[in-house]
């Protein structure tokens, strides 16, 4: 509907100034007013002139910008009913136009042809990484790292995170437990010095994804100091480093089932992800062909004789220095749970309620040491 501005034949022949507002336009715009003529304008800015019949000034109307899909030229009824029924694909539109009535037979060459820029922003996926990498054959030429997200509920030692450190030529991994993400950078440094020392070897590539505290500048430095290769994973591509990822998802699911067997607190997870990976490397691994990687580390095979189930009540031996006051009488046993092994396969770590801390203990034969009791998985 045209818009009129209304003013009389008798209109003064001296220009008549007022501020019109009009959203078409402008949200404050000025008219002039003449006996013949009138116009808007804004700013340096001349809208319209209109000129004056029967007594009004006849406004413009803007014309509306038509979006392609609605224009005046025929869109193609294929195309159109792919839009109708929710851009479904060629194949099920056919199969719909032959099973249901109202629908017009579609052409199947118009729509293979058609680019439904829609469809496109919408299903786009991310290419797969088909071919796999060629697997590195020496220990430390290549080690996969990554962190866990954060967890709710800390460990006995206040802990919300931990980070994965997985060697890609034997499967060898480690874990560190951490308070901060920005702690990282110093594990990283623990963990090379420790494998360097073991195999007396040189760490020469790591991979990590872009996430913030493994891209940090004190990183970079540490590794162009010593000489190593950097290699991050593209953007939203964590299947390239897919290797600690699955590593990181295996352990959780080991731990959680410990826990949930033992009836252990869930502020013990720490110490179940910790012996899920000691258990993990010691091992057949699908990963390098069913090799243990421990072995293929060490060149030796470990001694599992000693390994206790995860959340096993028993009696750990207590220490006490002779300068105890009543040693004679004080008991000489502590109760706890077994919560796992230390590296070296001798010593025990026992988790004791009353103290809610983690004791370690050396390896003993003695019959006061880990003296099992009968386990009912449904009374603790």
């Amino acid at each position: 509907m045209e818009k009129l501005l209304s003013e009389s034949d008798d209109t003064s022949s001296e220009d008549d100034e007022k501020t019109i507002k009009n959203n078409q336009y402008s949200k404050k715009a000025k008219g002039f007013f003449t006996k013949r003529q009138s116009s808007l304008t804004t700013t340096n800015k001349l809208l319209f002139i209109s000129n004056l019949t029967n007594g009004l000034y006849p406004i413009p109307q803007p014309v509306p910008k038509i979006p392609a899909a609605h224009g005046s030229k025929m869109i193609d009824e294929s195309i159109k009913w792919h839009r109708i029924l929710g851009h479904i694909g060629v194949e099920r539109l056919i199969k719909a136009a032959n099973m249901l009535d109202g629908i017009p037979a579609i052409n199947r060459s118009t729509l293979e042809k058609h680019q439904c820029i829609p469809c496109i922003e919408s299903t786009t996926k991310r290419a797969p990484i088909k071919q796999p990498q060629p697997r590195i054959t020496q220990p430390l030429e290549l080690t996969h790292t990554d962190m866990s997200g954060k967890l709710g509920v800390p460990t006995l030692g206040k802990a919300h995170y931990f980070a994965v450190f997985l060697d890609d030529a034997t499967a060898m991994s480690a874990i560190y437990l951490l308070q901060h993400k920005s702690e990282f950078i110093n594990c990283f440094v623990n963990y090379k010095e420790l494998v360097q020392n073991q195999l007396s070897r040189r760490m020469y590539a790591i991979r990590l994804d872009n996430a913030g505290e493994q891209s940090s500048k004190q990183l970079h430095q540490f590794i162009d100091k010593n000489g190593m290769v950097l290699e991050y994973s593209p953007p939203y591509a964590s299947q390239s480093n897919g290797s600690s990822e699955r590593l990181i998802q295996e352990l959780w699911k080991v731990a959680r089932t410990m826990l949930f067997d033992a009836r252990l607190d869930m502020e013990l997870w720490g110490e179940a992800i910790s012996h899920a990976n000691w258990l993990k490397n010691r091992l057949p691994a699908k990963r390098i062909n069913l090799q243990i990687p421990y072995v293929k580390w060490f060149n030796r095979t470990p001694n599992m004789s000693a390994l206790q189930q995860f959340g096993q009540p028993g009696y750990a031996f207590q220490y006490r220095p002779d300068t105890a006051k009543n040693k004679k009488f004080l008991p000489r046993t502590m109760f706890g749970y077994f919560v796992g092994m230390e590296s070296n396969n001798t010593l025990y770590r026992i988790y004791l309620p009353t103290t809610k801390s983690v004791y370690i203990c050396r390896r003993m034969t003695s019959q006061f040491f880990l003296t099992i009791h009968p386990y009912n998985p449904f009374q603790h």
